[in-house]
């Protein structure tokens, strides 16, 4: 592998000159040094070794007929690639008298940016270089605006959790996964206690820094994925996929043990930080749901737990029994018999032994009724 770079004091963008001619690539070499970082290869399988690893590269003049790997097999490498800068790589084939109109076509065809002839002259080489450099480096500057755009489109930009537009479609796609293969689902609000007082008395800044910390305590608490969004100044929703009413009560607590050492100061004192967290596990096995009614059901479970003072889940976790053990009688997830039925399969059976005793309540009536029509089928 060849490469040559640009003299002392020189600056330009990389440019590959793919040739099995020796002499080709060191005239195109001479002719671009002064402005280019060039870069030469001998055949199609070398330069995409180099373009694979390189993407400073802005542009490849390519021959079409190559030992190894020849222009079109490279240029349908480049255009195949679901890499968005192999596929948009500008490529120009240097064409000879012996290239007829059906070759050219061909390379058209497979997604050539433009053709020069051999032997080329200094003025048209640095035309096309100088010409798709541009073109390229306006094209790679656009689309990483664009990018940046569509991150910051769907983040706050103080905490950098999703926005609340995010969230919605989020949450009606979890909701229609949950609902479609009868999977539990779990949605949390999170709201900060007295926050216009916060806001009041110790001012924007301050207020703010509280914001931030928050979100930097909710995110370790959070599985890959959970969706966390802050939706209003300060409140914060949480979507956890597969969880159960209980885990995401679970969950509710961890976010409250986090911020359980954070304090504000209100008139010169320090005050603990209070959460109030409302909690739904929403019945989707008809498929008829809406997100607003999921939020507004949050919005009023977190109302309750601000009505009862200090850090508070609604609904509350199931209290333990005296000797410090959870009541295995008592129901400890609220699952439907399908979602039971789909954890099994999905071989999450231990998430579903808790919530046995209250499964067979539910279906004792079906039970005793094939009890009664094999008596009848006995007699």
């Amino acid at each position: 592998m060849q490469t040559k770079q640009l003299p002392t004091g020189a600056t330009g963008p990389k440019i590959l000159v793919v040739d099995d001619s020796k002499l080709i690539r060191i005239a195109a070499n001479k002719i671009l040094e002064s402005d280019y970082e060039v870069l030469l290869a001998s055949d199609g399988e070398e330069a995409w070794e180099m373009i694979s690893t390189d993407q400073g590269i802005r542009v490849v003049f390519s021959d079409l007929t190559m030992p190894r790997l020849d222009g079109f097999a490279l240029l349908k490498r480049l255009r195949q690639s679901e890499d968005p800068y192999l596929h948009g790589l500008p490529l120009i084939i240097m064409t000879t008298d012996g290239d007829d109109e059906t070759r050219r076509e061909t390379a058209l065809r497979l997604g050539a940016t433009d053709f020069i002839s051999k032997p080329f002259n200094s003025i048209d080489l640095k035309a096309r270089a100088k010409a798709h450099a541009a073109i390229e480096s306006i094209t790679r500057e656009l689309k990483n605006k664009a990018a940046q755009l569509e991150r910051n489109s769907s983040r706050d930009p103080l905490t950098g959790l999703k926005n609340r537009s995010y969230f919605v479609e989020k949450l009606w796609q979890d909701c229609s996964y949950s609902a479609r293969h009868r999977a539990p689902l779990s949605v949390l609000r999170v709201d900060i206690d007295g926050f216009n007082q916060i806001f009041v008395q110790s001012g924007r800044e301050a207020a703010n820094r509280v914001i931030t910390r928050l979100s930097e305590k909710i995110t370790p608490c959070l599985r890959d994925e959970d969706t966390a969004a802050r939706i209003g100044l300060s409140t914060f929703v949480i979507s956890a996929p597969g969880s159960t009413l209980p885990e995401a009560q679970g969950l509710a607590q961890k976010i409250i043990d986090q911020v359980g050492t954070m304090q504000v100061r209100l008139d010169d004192e320090a005050v603990p930080l209070s959460l109030s967290i409302g909690v739904v596990s929403p019945v989707l096995e008809n498929k008829k749901f809406r997100t607003e009614d999921i939020l507004q059901q949050l919005e009023q479970e977190c109302m309750q737990a601000m009505e009862q003072q200090g850090s508070s889940i609604v609904p509350a976790p199931r209290a333990d029994t005296e000797n410090g053990q959870r009541d295995e009688a008592a129901p400890a997830a609220e699952i439907s018999i399908d979602q039971a039925l789909a954890l099994i399969e999905a071989g999450q059976a231990a998430r579903v032994r808790k919530s046995l005793p209250e499964l067979i309540r539910r279906i004792q009536p079906l039970i005793q009724l094939a009890e009664q029509q094999d008596t009848a089928d006995g007699e």
